[in-house]
């Protein structure tokens, strides 16, 4: 599965398709503390809403869609699901070091493709309340760790190799963290698009 990268017209078109109404309880407000920042708390609260938008979208889901193939990532909508949680810690530790005045280890394009396409064929058949679980779990704590950094912290940098480029603890936040995210709900709600959920016998899904 693709890392972050610039989300495709149809992603945001499938975004807002009324076919899949956004059904998602409000994340709480963040507010920031005397130590962080504004801003911070502003990308906590954004990262908490895009996630909450996640959930709202797979827990309704029966098996015909939890296993369907999301034809972008050519990956189960399970694997898809499963690659999202696992890249909040990812990407989170990305954050983390940066905004400690540190470097990530040093990651290529291949090694992140090669490792996505292990997790893929691994969490291809993953049940839905496992991952679920886990993308609950550790998108509470990367918005905790994006809540508590301050405007110092947002602005320090570092060469991330996997981009080629150096890249701020904010711009980390904007253009990998939540854009990442987007880009996979996007292909996951266009693959949903394609299958309808199974009708029970009173005609209700």
């Amino acid at each position: 599965m693709a890392a972050a990268a610039p989300v495709a017209q149809s992603c945001a078109q499938s975004m807002s398709d009324p076919r899949h109404p956004q059904r998602r309880k409000e994340p709480p407000v963040d507010h920031p503390t005397p130590s962080t920042s504004q801003r911070a708390a502003s990308y906590a609260q954004r990262f908490s809403e895009i996630n909450a938008d996640v959930l709202a979208t797979i827990e309704p889901l029966d098996d015909a869609q939890w296993f369907a193939l999301c034809k972008a990532e050519q990956a189960t909508v399970a694997a898809v699901v499963s690659h999202v949680a696992g890249s909040y810690r990812a990407i989170g530790g990305w954050i983390a070091a940066v905004a400690a005045g540190e470097t990530p280890p040093p990651v290529t394009r291949e090694m992140i493709d090669a490792g996505n396409a292990r997790h893929a064929e691994r969490h291809a058949q993953r049940p839905k309340a496992e991952a679920l679980d886990a993308v609950r779990t550790n998108a509470a704590a990367t918005a905790a760790m994006v809540r508590g950094l301050g405007d110092e912290q947002l602005a320090r940098s570092a060469y991330l190799q996997q981009f080629g480029r150096s890249m701020t603890v904010a711009e980390l936040i904007e253009d990998v963290l939540l854009q990442h995210v987007v880009e996979h709900l996007g292909s996951i709600r266009a693959t949903l698009a394609d299958v309808p959920a199974v009708q029970s016998n009173d005609g209700q899904s």
